[in-house]
């Protein structure tokens, strides 16, 4: 779990992350908890990603998305080595041993600029009270950052344990399944979290990962019925949020869905509010940069991209080509390229990133490589090219992105 200093002075209303030239603040953390080898690590990850969220609550404490610490499991990098690749200052690792009576945690914070242990400690519990631990870790590692901790932020930061604990390990195991985008996966995904909600029907993350289990099926086509299925989403939202209105994951959620029904200002509003409650909220930054980008404001959009690019170091398809069509918008076409050609890599046959990768060389000037990258999409997805900036409220943008892709020969 990683993080970097973070201000609130930018247009958007949200807090920024100034890292330009990879400078590293004081307040900036990573970690990683890794499991037993001999058994399933989803408890660990889980946990990890627990403790990710409630740091996120601190101001004065930023942190990397679980995507982004996840890339070094099975590797085992020094804590020097993570501080450097991440540009942060503290690093804390450990990892958790589960069997049936007891969970041992074992934690160390280490300061990577000096090479110095700053604190360490072994937690020997019952199950029911790892969410004590999850909370003494959250606090020592305030304490020992020497960062400014309101009672408010300790208490949104406490864990809220479920009423049943089945619940709570069936929303870590559904959430597993949804970290893994398949069909299969986020059907496994759904039977957890329905089977959390049955357990006990007033454990908020239960209804948050139903939603994303959703929400998933109508962004990657695995539904017949978009519509029905993003209603059920958003009533999934606003129950989470009804049950934990301090929840970022909550608000997020239903910022991100009400998006799809084009509710841009109420969209907003949630996504902001997710932003106050953990300004590392990946899921809220990811929302607010296609919010900002549909409603036009194309340098918000691009502040919000950027900032979730020090969160998470590899972006989603989604929000590549949000940023990319944000940069082609703001004549920044260099920058686009920049994040659509390693996109189209990693995702391969998306045909939307390819169109907008043509646009993005014809706004650079390189007319040669357009013209390559147009006669690569094939004149089926060309016609893709109509419902291009059909989401942009403002009309001059819609014919400018028009124009960069005429330009491009689509």
């Amino acid at each position: 779990m990683v993080g970097h200093g973070r201000t609130c002075d930018d247009a958007s209303g949200v807090g920024q992350h100034r890292s330009g030239g990879g400078t590293r603040f004081d307040s900036s953390v990573a970690v990683c908890l890794l499991g037993d080898p001999d058994h399933s690590d989803y408890f660990s990850d889980g946990l990890t990603e627990d403790i990710i969220s409630a740091l996120g609550r601190f101001r004065d404490i930023s942190v990397i998305s679980r995507g982004g610490v996840f890339a070094y499991k099975g590797k085992s990098p020094t804590p020097a080595e993570v501080g450097r690749d991440l540009k942060v200052r503290y690093v804390l690792e450990g990892s958790v041993r589960r069997a049936a009576e007891r969970i041992r945690v074992s934690v160390s914070l280490t300061d990577t600029g000096r090479s110095a242990l700053l604190w360490s400690e072994k937690y020997d519990a019952e199950p029911k009270d790892i969410f004590a631990v999850q909370d003494q870790i959250t606090r020592r590692i305030s304490g020992a950052l020497a960062v400014q901790v309101t009672s408010l932020e300790l208490a949104r930061s406490a864990a809220k344990p479920p009423d049943n604990l089945q619940a709570y390990d069936l929303v870590l195991r559904g959430r597993e399944f949804l970290s893994r985008v398949t069909r299969s996966n986020n059907a496994e995904a759904r039977g957890m979290f329905e089977r959390a909600i049955e357990l006990d029907p007033n454990y908020a993350p239960a209804y948050i990962g139903l939603g994303y289990v959703n929400n998933s099926a109508v962004t990657e086509g695995w539904t017949e019925e978009p519509s029905e299925t993003l209603e059920r989403a958003e009533s999934l939202a606003r129950r989470a949020v009804g049950l934990d209105d301090l929840s970022p994951a909550a608000h997020a959620l239903l910022g991100k869905v009400l998006v799809h029904f084009g509710d841009y200002d109420t969209a907003l509003d949630e996504l902001k509010r997710a932003i106050d409650l953990n300004g590392s909220d990946t899921e809220g930054y990811s929302g607010l940069l296609s919010v900002l980008l549909w409603r036009g404001d194309v340098s918000g959009a691009i502040a919000a991209g950027e900032t979730l690019a020090q969160f998470e170091p590899e972006l989603s398809m989604f929000d590549c080509f949000h940023l990319a069509t944000a940069y082609v918008l703001a004549d920044r076409g260099a920058d686009a390229i920049r994040i659509l050609e390693p996109s189209l890599d990693r995702y391969k046959t998306n045909s939307e990133t390819s169109i907008m990768l043509a646009a993005a060389y014809a706004e650079a000037g390189r007319g040669k490589e357009a013209a390559r990258q147009a006669d690569i999409v094939s004149p089926t997805v060309s016609r893709q090219t109509d419902q291009f900036g059909t989401l942009l409220r403002d009309p001059s943008q819609r014919e400018k992105l028009a124009q960069a892709l005429k330009k491009a020969g689509l």
